[in-house]
């Protein structure tokens, strides 16, 4: 079960992985699945709920704020968000590298 639901994962990942290349966008589905199917991954793989699963999403929660502050400062979520206005060019792409 523990080698099902491992490469069920992997797959998943890099679905999201390609996704994300191609489209900048992971799909809301293929995020709720990987979130609903790790608790069961844990699970199978014997993981003690102290301090095991606490500590997995202990970093979860840091990653999460890490990230959510980045985002707030506008230093990652795609062009749209992180580029303004002024750093465009006249064919309406990004001109900072980090955007494009």
């Amino acid at each position: 079960m523990v080698y099902g639901l491992a490469g069920v994962l992997a797959i998943a990942l890099l679905v999201a992985a390609f996704t994300d290349l191609r489209r900048r966008q992971i799909d809301n589905w293929l995020n709720a699945g990987i979130a609903a199917l790790a608790p069961v991954y844990w699970w199978a793989c014997g993981l003690h709920l102290w301090p095991d699963v606490v500590l997995q999403l202990g970093v979860a929660v840091a990653a999460f704020v890490v990230l959510a502050g980045l985002f707030a400062l506008r230093m990652m979520g795609g062009v749209t968000s992180s580029c303004s206005p002024r750093w465009r060019c006249g064919c309406g792409r990004c001109c900072l590298p980090s955007c494009c």
